[in-house]
């Protein structure tokens, strides 16, 4: 997820709670590895919204995170943290259309999105807004789910991200998305970065990750057997896991994690963040 090089960072949002606290998430992350930031609300109304002042304050925000001083120029976000912001209401579209358009037609490295627990018309019944340009165009998408608080604060910035599972198959080669889950680690969580590696199925069976005792996190590796979603969604709450992160494509048979139905399962349940990465 953007290792060495800066991100474009797209956050769709239906100004609810669970959007505010993904805001939060997406500002922290263009701080640390972005430099554009994109936010877009939709509807299927005749005119664009006139209600500009319900859009997340980045400047705003950053103030109270200690990044900016108060009462600081529209510029300073740019100047100050070389950060491009850009909002953006679109009408005649329903947030799924309006969000994968975005996604086609701008260059998009990581979406960070809530992801509702029912099947309501929002951006995220969150599957079907973003997860098949994943596959296509090959990002990255955070989804915070409902009732969620995340890996950081939207009183002050701060963020805790200590404790990473990463499930992993057999296809495709897993290190790219655990190398994304320990830079994310290291970047949020420092010294303190503890990822899991879950394989699910026959301990003989487990991928051969590499040398990842060259990394600087803490490593464990756990194997079960047993039915894909629930041993992934039982191990995260096991250890507390403040994220889960899988590879967006994943094939192997019965036991690929992120087949259509699990990846929107894991959603639904998951007790933590889950990012999902094209790589």
């Amino acid at each position: 997820m953007g290792r060495g090089y800066k991100l474009s960072i797209f956050h769709p949002t239906d100004f609810s709670w669970t959007s505010t606290i993904a805001f939060a998430h997406a500002l922290k992350l263009a701080i640390i590895c972005g430099n554009k930031f994109t936010i877009l609300h939709t509807g299927s109304r005749e005119e664009p919204s006139k209600d500009w002042h319900r859009f997340p304050r980045v400047r705003t925000t950053l103030e109270s995170w200690g990044l900016l001083k108060p009462g600081s120029s529209e510029y300073a976000v740019y100047d100050k943290l070389g950060i491009e912001v850009e909002k953006i209401d679109v009408h005649k579209m329903t947030p799924i259309a309006a969000v994968n358009n975005h996604i086609f037609n701008h260059s998009t490295d990581l979406v960070v999105l809530s992801a509702c627990r029912n099947n309501g018309l929002s951006y995220s019944n969150a599957y079907h807004v973003s997860g098949p340009m994943i596959n296509k165009i090959n990002i990255d998408a955070l989804f915070i789910p409902e009732g969620v608080n995340g890996f950081v604060s939207l009183d002050n910035g701060a963020a805790r991200l200590y404790r990473i599972l990463v499930p992993i198959n057999l296809t495709p080669n897993p290190m790219s998305t655990i190398l994304d889950a320990a830079a994310l680690g290291r970047a949020l969580g420092g010294d303190k970065a503890n990822v899991t590696l879950l394989y699910v199925g026959n301990e003989k069976n487990m991928p051969q990750v590499g040398a990842t005792e060259n990394i600087p996190c803490a490593w464990n590796r756990i194997t079960q057997e047993g039915p894909v979603v629930d041993t992934i969604l039982s191990t995260a709450n096991d250890i507390s896991a403040d994220l889960i992160v899988m590879a967006a494509s994943q094939n192997g048979g019965s036991h690929a994690p992120f087949a259509n139905n699990a990846k929107e399962n894991i959603l639904t349940y998951a007790p933590c963040p889950v990012l999902a990465t094209g790589s």
